[in-house]
């Protein structure tokens, strides 16, 4: 999945436009990592599934990029990136049309 970023964002020297991020790829051991990434971030919430350190550092993770870049995004693209996120990791929950 891409999203298409309001203003460029500089990565390693680069301009980035838009991001790549590789849900999919993603194991059990990421999701852990990025669990004690958000905590070294300062995250001290009991339950992190919502917390913005915990979901850009899964982000992070699927895109290949730092944390840190994912949280300084513009507010609107953040908002796109977390909602992603959020869709990939309770989307399993959602009610599914037609299937019985």
């Amino acid at each position: 999945m891409t999203i298409a970023l309001s203003k460029a964002i500089d990565h390693g020297g680069k301009k980035i436009t838009e991001l790549e991020f590789d849900f999919e790829k993603l194991s059990g051991r990421d999701l852990a990592d990025a669990s004690k990434e958000a905590r070294l971030m300062g995250d001290v919430t009991p339950k992190q599934d919502f917390t913005c350190e915990y979901l850009s550092a899964v982000a992070a993770k699927a895109a290949g990029v730092a944390a840190d870049t994912i949280l300084e995004l513009p507010a609107a693209d953040f908002m796109r990136v977390k909602t992603e996120v959020e869709a990939f990791l309770y989307g399993w929950a959602l009610p599914t049309v037609g299937k019985a």
